[in-house]
């Protein structure tokens, strides 16, 4: 192969490394999204969005192994959400959540993931009618079916 040969094919490895770690990352990236929009969108359907269900959401998605690695993005991301919420309101939430949550409509994986940690985020409190409605349009963008979960 010669020295050339070998320097380029050790230089191709490394970007080819490079790119699929940003390409994970990306994808992980709208998993966490989808997290913190779900969350948001459930948590705000019966009115107000408590500061413990925003802290719960923070709290599971910086825990999932497949969110680890976000750091400060993720209080980034949950800021950016309550400033959506508190300056738009719930139907920007939903928007968003519902953009966000049917980008994983293909991913069964990562649809019961985030399914898992919206549902536990509504729990807090208790499950309300408004909320359980909520629920049910989250699972129907990820092609789920909400009786799994609750």
């Amino acid at each position: 192969m010669g020295l050339w040969g070998a320097l380029l094919g050790n230089s191709f490895k490394k970007k080819s490394a490079e790119v699929q770690a940003e390409m994970a990352k990306k994808v992980n990236r709208d998993l966490v999204q989808a997290g913190i929009y779900g969350c948001f969108y459930v948590a705000s359907a019966d009115g107000e969005l408590e500061e413990s269900e925003i802290k719960k959401t923070q709290k599971l998605i910086s825990n999932e192994p497949l969110m680890k690695g976000f750091g400060a993005e993720v209080g980034q991301l949950i800021t950016e959400a309550e400033g959506s919420y508190v300056d738009g309101g719930a139907r920007i939430i939903q928007r968003r959540a519902k953009k966000e949550l049917s980008d994983l409509a293909h991913d069964p994986e990562q649809a019961d993931i985030v399914m898992t940690i919206i549902c536990t985020v509504a729990d807090e409190g208790g499950i309300g009618d408004a909320e359980r409605q909520a629920l049910t349009n989250c699972a129907e963008w990820m092609n789920l079916s909400v009786k799994d979960y609750i």
